[in-house]
């Protein structure tokens, strides 16, 4: 899903969520490039993570951030 800032800027899709530990809650999304590369395991890098509490909105045309 593609992630988009406050300004309508493009920022990367989500390749991944991230749990909280011991919680079915989510806290972050990873995002861009280098979330992909991570997820992958293709290289250490670091995360590009986007707090849940950033999103402001989820639609068809993917995610809008605060």
């Amino acid at each position: 899903m593609r992630v988009w800032n406050a300004d309508g800027n493009y920022c990367g899709r989500v390749f991944e969520l991230r749990l909280s530990a011991g919680t079915p809650k989510i806290e972050c999304l990873s995002c861009g490039r280098r979330g992909l590369l991570e997820r992958l395991g293709w290289k250490q890098t670091t995360l590009h993570a986007i707090p849940w509490h950033r999103v402001a909105k989820i639609g068809w045309r993917g995610i809008r951030l605060r």
